[in-house]
This record gives structure tokens, C-alpha cells and sequence, in this order.
């Protein structure tokens, strides 16, 4: 989540906290996320642009993985050896008792050694996909493009679900005092106004401003806020 510095104004504070009492504040989508590859190296695929949706587990950028790929298919013809060469020596073990316990449990082993190693094979391949953590719309790819270079952990797309949102605002302690975990709240938005509930309330009140944080959560699923509008909140109860 982005985070973003929202000073809301205590309209009265000789006015009731609930019914006529609005804070300012700004929309935040409920989801936003910056996606980074845990490797570095040359981006082969940005298979979406700026805008377009994307669903949960979709791969939204990929770096070149030849190399990777090429070592998953040499660890698998390893562990098929290995596990070929396993049931034969469990055939001799059970017909002819010609193979030693030892020996057979040399054998599993080396199965058991050959399915981690094309395990960890396969985790380098996935270590170079982009996959989405959540449904949502594609807000930013940095500028970037196919054959270009990427650092490790450096920003390649932006991922924002802006179907749920928070009103984010910052009210004067003793006020937040009376707002209680999960109160129903209305957030005008422009022309628009929508139902909320309190989802959070900050533990700490900011020593520079004396202000504490409350978030309200609602739904947007026609998405008619954008987030990043400023508006105003009311307590409903």
C-alpha cells in the first residue's frame, strides 16, 4: 500500500462526533501493490499495458529463462535415471535378494537428492515470472520494455484492485476517542456518496500533529472513485 499524508479537519469540536460532524480525507484502493522481481536480469515479457485487468496468478512480466528451462529438463532426465534405475534395483532386491538393504537405500536417496535438486530448478524458472497477487488493473510499468535490463527488487508493475477502497482521514484524538471498530460511516466523494465501516483505527497518534489515523473501508465495484479523490467522511454511529 502506498501511503499517503492526509491532514483531516475536525470541523467543530463542539458539534456530536456522529451525524453532522464530516472529516476531510482522500481514497485509497484497498490493494496496491508494487511488483519486483527477487532476481535481476533482461525482461523478456510484459504481456499487458497500462490499464488493462489482470486476473489473480497471471503472469504479468517475465525475465528471459532459457537457461533455467534448459536445467529443469537436464534434472528431470536425472530424476527419471534415478527412479528407472531405483525400480530395477527393488526388482533384484524382491526376486533374487542379490542387492543389499544398504544398496537400495542408496538408491532412494539418490531419488530423494534428484527431486529436491529439480525442485529447486523449477523455483529459479518461477523466480523469473511476474505473477499477480491479486485481481486488479495493470497502473504502472515503470517505463520499461522487452530487452531491457532489471535490477534486483527494482519496481515493474504497479498492481492497484481499486473495487475496495479505504477513506483514509486523521482526526484530533479526543475525537477518535468515540469511533468504534467496525461503525458505519457515509463518504461523499464529489456528487457521490457511499457506504463505509470503520476497518481501522491507528494504536499511535502522530506526536507532530496529534492526530490519529482512521481508515473506512467500502466497495467500489463499479469503480465510480478513483482513488486518490479527496472527500469527506461522517460517523453514523
Amino acid at each position: 500500500m502506498i501511503a499517503r499524508l492526509t491532514i483531516c479537519l475536525f470541523v467543530s469540536i463542539a458539534t456530536p462526533l456522529f451525524g453532522q460532524t464530516s472529516f476531510n480525507g482522500i481514497t485509497e484502493p484497498a490493494s496496491d501493490a508494487e511488483l519486483s522481481f527477487p532476481v535481476s536480469g533482461v525482461l523478456a515479457e510484459l504481456p499487458f499495458r497500462e490499464g488493462e485487468f489482470v486476473r489473480e496468478g497471471e503472469v504479468v512480466g517475465r525475465l528471459g529463462n532459457r537457461r533455467e528451462e534448459l536445467e529443469v529438463s537436464r534434472r528431470q532426465l536425472i530424476l527419471d535415471n534415478a527412479t528407472m534405475d531405483l525400480k530395477r534395483t527393488q526388482q533384484l532386491y524382491d526376486k533374487t535378494g542379490s542387492i543389499s538393504e544398504e544398496e537400495l537405500d542408496e538408491k532412494r536417496a539418490t531419488v530423494k537428492v534428484a527431486e529436491t535438486e529439480l525442485a529447486i530448478a523449477r523455483e529459479d524458472v518461477n523466480r523469473r515470472l511476474l505473477v499477480a497477487p491479486f485481481d486488479g488493473l495493470i497502473a504502472n510499468l515503470h517505463g520499461l520494455d522487452k530487452g531491457e535490463g532489471v535490477e534486483l527488487l527494482t519496481p515493474v508493475v504497479r498492481l492497484v484492485d481499486a473495487s475496495t477502497c479505504v477513506f483514509v482521514c486523521n482526526l484530533p484524538a479526543n475525537a477518535a476517542k468515540a469511533v468504534k471498530p467496525e461503525a458505519k460511516a457515509s463518504i461523499q466523494i464529489g456528487e457521490v456518496n457511499i457506504p463505509g465501516f470503520v476497518s481501522f483505527i491507528s494504536p499511535v497518534i502522530e506526536p507532530s500533529s496529534g492526530l490519529l489515523k482512521v481508515k473506512a473501508r467500502f466497495e467500489n465495484p463499479e469503480r465510480l472513485i478513483v482513488p486518490g479523490a479527496a472527500g469527506q467522511l461522517t460517523f453514523l454511529e
